[in-house]
Order: structure tokens, then sequence, then C-alpha cells
């Protein structure tokens, strides 16, 4: 199991995942000690020959979240640096609760995808 621990003041983001064809992950942040989000996905990328390229490729389009929407990518993403690539992210759902797809294609074939769905736990308990 590999883990992924950022801290920032009061806030903590924890990522646990497996594997790596196909993969599978829980992510949770917490505020102070209490669990106040959390999300599972599972996916699978089928890039053999330029793996690298479609993990710089997916990066990319993870780091630039919708502000409505801010768990995975944005809907579409496509670069001018990697034209043949194309990132595609469907969901249901707010912060609260939510449910997703998101899919990369290399020169107009599907090669890989992840499905997630998470939102806010704790609900009874104030976060702030």
């Amino acid at each position: 199991m590999k883990e992924i621990v950022i801290n920032k003041g009061r806030w903590t983001y924890l990522d646990h995942y497996v594997g790596g064809e196909p993969f599978q992950g829980f992510e949770v942040v917490w505020l102070r000690d209490t669990p106040v989000w959390s999300m599972s996905y599972r996916g699978y990328w089928q890039a053999k020959e330029n793996y690298k390229e479609m993990l710089s490729f997916a990066k990319k389009a993870l780091n630039v979240p919708p502000t409505d929407a801010p768990w995975r990518g944005p809907k579409l993403f496509v670069t001018r640096e990697m034209p043949e690539w194309r990132y595609t992210n469907r969901w249901k759902g707010d912060i609260t609760e939510f449910s997703g797809l998101e899919k990369i294609h290399y020169r107009r074939k599907e090669i890989g995808w992840t499905a997630y769905q998470g939102g806010l736990v704790n609900r009874r308990h104030a976060y702030i």
C-alpha cells in the first residue's frame, strides 16, 4: 500500500492506494482529529508503451479541478503540448455527495478510466 499525506494547519489530506493496473484507493480529509470528507476510486490504465507520458498528462488534468467540483479534473482537458491526449470527466452531485467517471483517450482511443464516489462525512459534528 502506498500513502500520500499532506498537512496544512488544522487540515490533513490522506490518500491510501494499492495496485497498478487496476488500482484502487481511498482519500480522506481531516479537520483536526475528525474526518470530514472522503472519496474512493478504482481505475485501469492501458498505456503500456507511453505509460510515463500518460501519467504526466493525467497529472496535468488533475491539477486543474473545477471550483464547483474539486475532487478530480475538469469536464474536458486538452493541451497544445500533448495534442493526441484527451481527458474527460463526468460526474453528478456536489461536495456533499458525488460520483463520476473520468477517462483518458490517446489518438481517439480510450486507454484508461477511473470511477469514483465520495462526499462529506460526520455531518452531525461541527467542523469548525
